[in-house]
């Protein structure tokens, strides 16, 4: 029997009936009941006792992820790109996914790619066009850089020539398109009127920067998985990634960290629960699973 909303109901099976009634209390397992009322205080449970036979492990149901984006859009009115250089490019993109999740992974290019500069030319065509080094390119992203190529001065047929060849697999051409270098990328400032205070703020930087152990401004599993102790590391990681990375493109970016946080803290969480829990996580303590009011499944 089981008690839900005041009311016993039998139950024909256990493991299947608690399958539907719980949700993990933290990607890395920890219980909470789906419909009972959760403040923003949290506790951290024993993750030996919590990650027992019957719960559902994040880290296994994202194994089989995929990094995703938005579908390829359709050509604006007025734009640059002419619709023979619109359906190139569209078609490129999806033998370069050839997922269909609407985003193109490293290592999806470098399977593109044929030759044996193949590692290269996926290398080259990821440091011109994937602008946030979320580390998937997006179709938007995809599109963005071909306007850009065609408004440094690049003729249509000189694109559809040049799309023809990468349609047969040859190697990505460095595309001096004109565009000033990006600068390099810092930890974005703390806006005016900011839902965090400036030390809240500063304590996200420094935990971003111990996760982000090279100094690229890009936080991966790697890097996630040299900072988390214990023999719960790897379970951590995932939870982590479950939160931050929902389009699972494997990376997550100074921006993308900062809006999570500001999240957290506009879902009701104070700021001395929030400081508590940063400076345990720069010491390489467990992640927990903060009710944000976002979805994590």
């Amino acid at each position: 029997k089981l008690l839900t909303g005041g009311v016993e109901r039998e139950i024909d099976s256990w493991p299947s009936a608690m399958g539907n009634f719980c949700r993990s209390r933290t990607s890395v397992s920890l219980l909470a009941v789906e419909n009972t009322s959760i403040g923003p205080a949290h506790t951290k449970e024993s993750l030996a006792s919590s990650c027992s036979g019957g719960t559902r492990d994040f880290g296994s149901r994202r194994k089989g992820s995929l990094a995703s984006g938005a579908p390829f859009p359709k050509r604006p009115l007025r734009c640059k790109l002419s619709s023979q250089v619109w359906k190139r490019l569209e078609e490129l993109f999806q033998k370069m996914d050839p997922d269909g999740s609407n985003a193109v992974t490293r290592e999806e290019a470098r399977m593109f790619f044929k030759g044996a500069f193949g590692k290269l030319s996926a290398d080259a065509m990821f440091d011109e066009v994937d602008m946030d080094n979320s580390g998937a390119i997006t179709a938007e992203e995809f599109v963005q850089f071909w306007i850009q190529v065609r408004k440094s001065g690049y003729k249509d047929q000189e694109l559809i020539d040049e799309l023809d060849e990468l349609l047969d697999g040859a190697a990505w051409v460095d595309w001096k398109e004109s565009k000033q270098a990006p600068k390099a990328i810092g930890f974005p400032r703390r806006p005016m009127l900011c839902r965090l205070s400036a030390p809240c703020w500063q304590k996200c930087e420094e935990l971003f920067r111990i996760l982000d152990c090279d100094g690229t401004m890009v936080i991966n599993r790697e890097k996630a998985e040299k900072h988390f102790v214990g023999a719960f590391a790897k379970v951590s990681v995932d939870a982590m990634f479950n939160e931050l990375d929902p389009n699972n493109h494997g990376q997550i970016n100074a921006k993308e960290w900062m809006k999570f946080w500001l999240q957290v803290r506009s879902s009701g969480y104070k700021e001395k629960d929030m400081m508590e829990e940063l400076e345990n996580l720069k010491e390489g303590s467990t992640w927990v699973d903060w009710k944000d009011g976002r979805s994590t499944e």
